[in-house]
């Protein structure tokens, strides 16, 4: 048999929904704040707070950015943007939750695969109990804009979910390792929807 029906052969043998594997949805857990992390205790406080701050720092390097207070406003409402630094020229949207991306380990799944180990300051049978967390993606900020308040959205205006709890997130809604200028209406349900129609047609 010649290599390239060879070839040919493999590729009738990947069917899509093995390709699509490649990209599968991954889940995390969505919260408005540290307190309500800790408040639902699937989280040891320290790991909400850690988790918060990382998805800070993504927010000040992702979060999208407008020329004026004005244009910000206009997808996000008043009082919904602030400015990125104090010397900064651009405005972003304020952080209305983040999505914090590990989950608790499965029993026997070794922290190896990409979990970590935290203390907990729980009593069993007298001894510490150890909670151990497996991560799948970097912790996100979320927003929600003007027009869709009712979802919470990542830095690529990807809608996250409705309210707290687990959530998914496909690697192609990671915030980027750059921010985006964006002007007016870029931001929102109406702007995902006008983008999905270009990329249709």
């Amino acid at each position: 048999m010649k290599r390239s029906q060879a070839i040919q052969l493999v590729l009738v043998g990947v069917t899509p929904l093995m390709l699509a594997g490649c990209d599968q949805p991954k889940p995390g857990y969505l919260y408005r704040s540290v307190a309500e992390c800790i408040r639902d205790g699937t989280f040891t406080p320290s790991l909400c707070s850690s988790e918060y701050e990382s998805s800070r720092a993504v927010h000040h390097r992702s979060a999208p950015r407008y020329a004026s207070l004005g244009e910000c406003e206009i997808d996000f409402g008043s009082n919904g943007c602030e400015l990125l630094e104090p010397r900064s020229s651009f405005y972003v949207p304020l952080m209305t939750g983040f999505l914090l991306g590990q989950r608790p380990s499965r029993e026997g799944e070794s922290s190896s695969s990409g979990g970590a180990s935290y203390g907990y300051s729980s009593s069993v049978n007298g001894g510490q109990r150890q909670r151990e967390y497996t991560r799948t993606f970097p912790s996100q900020p979320l927003y929600q804009s003007r027009d869709d308040l009712a979802h919470y959205r990542t830095a690529n205006n990807e809608v996250v979910g409705s309210r707290p709890g687990i959530a998914y997130l496909n690697k192609s809604a990671y915030a980027s390792s750059e921010s985006r200028v964006v002007s007016r209406g870029g931001f929102g349900a109406r702007a995902a929807s006008y983008s999905s129609r270009s990329s249709g047609s």
